[in-house]
This record gives C-alpha cells, structure tokens and sequence, in this order.
C-alpha cells in the first residue's frame, strides 16, 4: 500500500509539504490521508470533529453526503521520504478522485476562523488572517483554486490569493463559475 501513496496534484491550499511540514496523500482509489501530530491541539480538535460529527446520529446523512468528505477514522502511514518514521493520518474522501482536470476552490467560510477555546497565540494568528483577507468584510475567503479551461490551467499562487480584494474574489468567482 505505501507504494502507492503520492502527494495529491490538485491541492490548492491547506498545510503543503516542505519548511518542515507533511502535507497530505492520496492513495489513487479514493482515499485522502492528512497527517495528524498528536501533540498539536488543533488537529487533535480536528480528529475529535470529525469522530463526533460522523457518530452523531442527528447529523442527517444527507448533510454528512452532501457537504463532507466522508471519514473512515485513522490509519498509521509511513511518511513518504522517511518510511521508517510512521505517523497518524486522518483518512478522509479524495473528493478529486477520478477527475483529470478538476475545478477546485478552497473556501473559508465565516469572519471568524478561530474556535471558542482557542490559545491566545492562535486567536491573534487567526484575527490577523482574517483581518488581511476578506473574511471579516465577505465573511469568507478564497485560500486556494484552480481553473482548467480550453486554453490550459489558472492556478494562481497561494500567496497571491491570500492577499486578495473584494474585486479579486469577484473576478475569481467569474473565472470559477
């Protein structure tokens, strides 16, 4: 199986490999493996949403299908330049799957991004971003996309879209649409 993972080729946005970072896999039957540090709150937060929210029974599983990558709990993997060292990954739907030129766009939905219980440091980090985005002014931002068209791919780079204005998310919405 580990012979099979690769980085996913359409991620436009969320935690990339490199600077010290595991980005995410894909396994190429449908599976998407984001790695999970077990000292890190947030993502121990992440791993408890998503055990609770697909146990909780009044969830409608139409919602579940409809607006969530299903989730099949947790596996441990090797990590891909170090296959010695084995790490947690969350393992989600590749909502990308079977795709050759997908569409994608990475949307943060609400002025505030940080949750209730959030440390001092990662409430400034999280304010700031939303300060510097359009989330407080929209109420959501754009952290990523790409676009195929007839005349090739338009992916804009990560930096460039977390700097955008009201009229750049107008004009990528158009582009998407």
């Amino acid at each position: 199986m580990a012979a099979m993972l690769q980085r996913p080729e359409h991620q436009v946005a969320g935690h990339e490999e490199g600077s010290g970072n595991l980005g995410p896999l894909i396994d190429g039957s449908g599976n998407f493996f984001k790695p999970l540090n077990p000292s890190d709150k947030c993502e121990a937060q992440e791993l408890a949403f998503y055990t609770s929210f697909y146990s909780d029974a009044r969830v409608p599983r139409s919602i579940r299908s409809s607006f969530f990558p299903s989730f099949s709990g947790t596996r441990i993997l090797p990590i891909p330049d170090s296959p010695d060292l084995l790490l947690p990954h969350l393992v989600l739907e590749d909502l990308l799957h079977g795709y050759s030129k997908p569409c994608v766009m990475d949307v943060k939905i609400g002025a505030r991004t940080w949750y209730p219980s959030a440390s001092e440091k990662y409430y400034a980090k999280c304010l700031k971003k939303d300060l510097d985005s359009t989330s407080a002014l929209l109420g959501f931002r754009i952290s990523g996309l790409q676009v195929h068209h007839e005349l090739g791919r338009w992916k804009p780079h990560r930096d460039k879209v977390r700097k955008y204005t009201v009229t750049d998310v107008r004009q990528s919405l158009r582009k998407f649409i």
